[in-house]
């Protein structure tokens, strides 16, 4: 089940999560493993915050976070796929990410589909010319 995200939310959950991974980080501030599970939800939380800074359309889901409802990034590493395909992909950064194969995959997607169509206006033209 996926869960649709929105900035004033991700904010408020990341207050949330900063005071309780305080209080967690207090009471095992001698534990030989630092990392809990409040420093890695930020972790996540982060993310999603960017991805909606950058305009993306993001809701959480098992595998990932979804973006646009195409694509899946991986909650801690720099890895995305397609939704529904297995092969993950590395990517730089997320705004690299959204740059190269959000943003332009779709502008691409939508030139070619504007092209079609003006080259079927065209041929119909010429039809009713002949």
């Amino acid at each position: 089940m996926r869960i649709k995200q929105t900035l004033e939310e991700v904010n408020k959950e990341i207050e949330e999560e900063t005071i309780l991974m305080v209080q967690w980080d207090k009471d095992h501030y001698d534990s030989e493993n630092p990392d809990s599970i409040y420093s890695r939800e930020l972790e996540r939380l982060s993310r999603i915050k960017q991805l909606l800074e950058l305009g993306a359309d993001v809701s959480r889901g098992p595998g990932g976070i979804y973006v646009n409802n195409k694509y899946v990034v991986s909650y801690r590493q720099t890895k995305w796929r397609v939704d529904g395909k297995g092969k993950w992909y590395w990517y730089k950064n997320l705004e690299d990410f959204m740059e190269r194969y959000v943003n332009t995959k779709a502008g691409l997607n939508e030139y070619k589909y504007n092209k079609k169509k003006k080259i079927k206006e065209e041929e119909s033209v010429l039809n009713d010319l002949a």
